[in-house]
């Protein structure tokens, strides 16, 4: 509805091997006082390096689960330590995670908010859970881009010569 809090995970493209930082955003964070959840990936297509960002105050290596990192799911939990509420910019980032892209190209993995093994709640300032809309991400394995011209190919042409190419274009574009 019109006003709830959105939380938002970025999506990311890069080769295979490479590394990405995919953001958890926020939309509407107003007052919020502790946050928890699970994301979930699939670990054959990216697997989970570190958190590259802690963005709120209280937010260390300690706000995160990694007991079933190797079972793609990564817990998260924050409270703020004052307690009073904490008002962020809509779109900022609250983590940043960082995972390595070990897929093949073309695959890709959806990163979801999950309710196990902990549960998704955020809460404000009044100590009541407020509702959420969460939005998924993806962390996607781009292939090789080539252009291969069959035609025309025994010509020859001079500066400035107009001269038509049919192409095919196959792949993931975002």
């Amino acid at each position: 509805a019109l006003g709830d809090l959105i939380v938002k995970i970025d999506t990311a493209i890069g080769p295979q091997g490479s590394q990405v930082d995919i953001a958890v955003r926020a939309w509407n964070f107003t007052d919020m006082v502790s946050m928890q959840g699970t994301i979930d990936f699939n670990t054959s297509i990216a697997t989970f390096d570190t958190i590259s960002v802690y963005a709120l105050s209280g937010m260390d290596y300690t706000s995160f689960g990694l007991t079933q990192i190797n079972n793609g799911q990564l817990m998260f939990s924050w409270s703020d330590p004052s307690m009073l509420g904490v008002t962020l910019a809509d779109s900022s980032a609250l983590f940043v995670m960082r995972f390595t892209l070990v897929g093949s190209a073309g695959s890709y993995t959806m990163l979801d908010f999950i309710n196990a093994p902990t549960p998704l709640e955020f809460s404000d300032n009044t100590y009541n859970p407020v509702n959420v809309q969460f939005e998924s991400g993806k962390a996607i394995v781009s292939g090789d881009a080539s252009i291969v011209l069959n035609e025309p190919s025994l010509y020859s042409y001079c500066v400035g010569d107009m001269i038509q190419v049919n192409y095919v274009a196959n792949g993931i574009f975002i």
